[in-house]
C-alpha cells in the first residue's frame, strides 16, 4: 500500500507534516478539528512516496526542524516557508529510502516486551498507546527515555534509546567515547 507525506499550512501560520495513506482524509480531519477555534487550513500539500513512507516522514521532519524558528511536538512547526515545505515534500517523496530496522527500534521492542505489552509501556510512561507505538519506527523524544529506563528497571538504557544525547552529562558521569 502506497503512503504519502503531506503538509498543511494553518491560519494560526503553524505548518503540520506528517504521512498517511489517505492524505486527503487525515488533512480533512486536521481541519475539523481545528475549525471549533476558529482556525482554518489556507493550504495543503502531498505526495506518494517512491519508497519507505517512514524513513520519507522522518527526513521531512529532520529538514523542517532544520528550517523553522520554533518546533512544537514532533510534526508542528512554526513560521516555515510553505512553498518550500513542499518543495521538500516533492523532493523527498521521490528520494528512494533503502528500509532497515534500526537500533533504536529494536530497544522500544525489548521495552515492550520486558513490561508485558504496548499498553503497559504506554501506561508506565504516561503517553497514549498511539504514541509509544510511533516509537517503534521513529526516535523516541530525549524527555521520555528515562521514563522507558525506569519501567524496565534499567534493562533498556537511555543511551541504548537515544545515543546521541550526552546522557553521561546528566547522570553526571564521563561519558564513553566508542
Amino acid at each position: 500500500m502506497a503512503g504519502s507525506i503531506y503538509a498543511c499550512l494553518f491560519s494560526t501560520g503553524l505548518v503540520k507534516v506528517g504521512r498517511s495513506i489517505d492524505p486527503v482524509g487525515r488533512m480533512a480531519a486536521h481541519a475539523d478539528r481545528v475549525s471549533c477555534v476558529g482556525i482554518e487550513i489556507v493550504r495543503t500539500h502531498a505526495a506518494v512516496c517512491v519508497s519507505d513512507v517512514v524513513m520519507a516522514e522522518r527526513e521531512l521532519i529532520k529538514k523542517c526542524i532544520d528550517a523553522c524558528s520554533k518546533r512544537n511536538k514532533e510534526e508542528w512547526f512554526e513560521w516555515l516557508e510553505f512553498d518550500f515545505v513542499i518543495e521538500l515534500i516533492d523532493e523527498i517523496s521521490q528520494t528512494e529510502f533503502i528500509a532497515n530496522e534500526s537500533k533504536k527500534n529494536i530497544h522500544v521492542l525489548k521495552a515492550i516486551s520486558i513490561v508485558g505489552s504496548l499498553t503497559a509501556l504506554s501506561e508506565l510512561v504516561g503517553q497514549s498507546p498511539q504514541v509509544v507505538a510511533n516509537w517503534r519506527v521513529r526516535q523516541v523524544p530525549a524527555e521520555h527515555c528515562p521514563a522507558i529506563e525506569k519501567a524496565t528497571n534499567g534493562a533498556v538504557r537511555c543511551e541504548d534509546l537515544r545515543d546521541d544525547v550526552d546522557w553521561a552529562y546528566l547522570r553526571g558521569t564521563k561519558r564513553k567515547v566508542a
